[in-house]
């Protein structure tokens, strides 16, 4: 048996009506396995996973790929059988859409031009569509659209990143990612699915904001029979009073956490809630530390300073601001539920609907009810030279409310004074 790549025989593959399946250039890897063109059908593409996973669990994973294949989050009624996880008794119901309005019909309606997944998914996901069997009849990986040019978003946020595209500096193409993030997340909990292990490189973002759940045969599936986990989710995207939990089946909350992250560092210049300048006594606590006390950059608090580039709080409006207190504040989660991924949405379609566009910048967007552009601002306070590139021409239909251009004639009054800063002597980074 060859390397990882080269140990499944890519000549002796079939799909289950017993076509042979023509397997081309690799695509690169993917969880626990690697992604192929396919040959002869154009948009898709094969994904085949590690034998070292199939020996593991290739029953449990076949049955799972199964469901999924039956059960795509697609527009319409969700999916029979079971939620994934309903809240408990004492948390609040989720905030319902109108059953004419379906989350999953927004996406649908995103891109007029793309087509649905072959087995009815929609461009948000990389869904499953068909299993790959080997000579043998057993479980080789599955059919998949091909991915959309996008990027991780962990190249995106990640502070080490660079350098980052071009499109990525236009906050109205970050919003619009942001509000699509949610909007596929509160799809696939309609559908009874939990991403589970839900990182910053399971999610690809184009350069229109248009985003793309991969490697979603990751997420948790609910059956009739009982409950195919995630993965184990990853510290950093799961919430601190579920770190001791794992192993057991999720509930959509869980989700709410993790979207939350990848959203604040989205609308916030790419940073993490729990960072910042250490101003309290002692060893500066890590990321997890900060999560249990609910200290988070946007909080306030004395002992955590914001990072010298945050962008100024008030980019956002009062609604989303408080959503994120909810979010990362003291007792979020344990004591008080976490937005869910359809209030998020719905908060950042109101935000999209009065976005403007700044005069001196075209790449600077920013939220109606602000007299100055923040981020001329931010540019100034941190010494950085604002971008000039051509601002991102977003779809025609979106999921979200219609950008609102500058209309003419309208201009920006005056900045207000610098925005107090933080001197580096004030704290220690975290």
């Amino acid at each position: 048996m060859g390397d990882e790549q080269d140990s499944v025989d890519l000549a002796d593959l079939f799909g289950l009506d017993g076509s042979r399946m023509h397997i081309g250039r690799p695509l690169g890897a993917a969880g626990q396995g690697r992604l192929y063109q396919r040959y002869g059908v154009p948009g898709t593409a094969v994904k085949l996973f590690n034998p070292a996973h199939l020996f593991r669990s290739a029953t449990e994973q076949r049955a799972k790929l199964t469901w999924m294949i039956a059960h795509p989050p697609a527009a319409g009624a969700p999916a029979a059988g079971p939620r994934a996880a309903e809240p408990p008794a004492g948390d609040p119901p989720a905030v319902k859409r109108p059953a004419a309005e379906p989350l999953a019909a927004e996406l649908g309606a995103a891109d007029p031009g793309a087509a649905e997944h072959p087995a009815g998914g929609l461009d948000a996901f990389a869904w499953p569509s068909e299993l790959v069997v080997d000579g043998s009849g057993g479980l080789a990986g599955y059919t998949v659209a091909t991915p959309a040019d996008g990027v991780p978003l962990l190249t995106l946020v990640h502070p080490d990143a660079s350098p980052r595209p071009g499109w990525f500096d236009d906050w109205g193409v970050r919003l619009e990612a942001a509000t699509r993030l949610a909007a596929a997340t509160a799809v696939l909990h309609e559908h009874g699915y939990v991403v589970g292990d839900f990182h910053d490189g399971a999610v690809q973002v184009t350069p229109t904001g248009r985003v793309i759940f991969v490697d979603c045969d990751a997420a948790q599936v609910t059956v009739d029979a009982g409950v195919h986990l995630s993965p184990v989710g990853r510290p950093d995207f799961t919430p601190a009073e579920l770190l001791a939990e794992r192993g057991r089946p999720l509930r959509p909350a869980a989700d709410d956490y993790a979207l939350a992250v990848h959203l604040f560092a989205l609308l916030m210049g790419g940073h993490r809630p729990y960072t910042g300048r250490w101003r309290g006594g002692g060893v500066p606590p890590g990321q997890v530390e900060l999560a249990r006390r609910g200290l988070y950059a946007l909080g306030g608090h004395r002992d955590l300073g914001p990072p010298l580039d945050l962008p100024p709080a008030d980019i956002l409006p009062p609604g989303p601001r408080a959503m994120f207190g909810q979010a990362f504040g003291p007792g979020a989660g344990s004591q008080n539920p976490r937005p869910t991924a359809t209030q998020w949405h719905d908060a950042l379609v109101a935000l999209a609907a009065g976005l403007r566009g700044c005069p001196r910048v075209p790449t600077h967007h920013f939220r109606a009810g602000l007299p100055y552009c923040p981020w001329c601002v931010l540019d100034e306070q941190t010494g950085q030279r604002a971008p000039r590139a051509t601002p991102v021409t977003p779809p025609s239909a979106l999921p979200t409310a219609s950008w609102m251009a500058l209309a003419p004639g309208t201009s920006v009054v005056a900045a207000p004074p610098a925005r107090p800063g933080v001197p580096a002597a004030a704290g220690t980074a975290v």
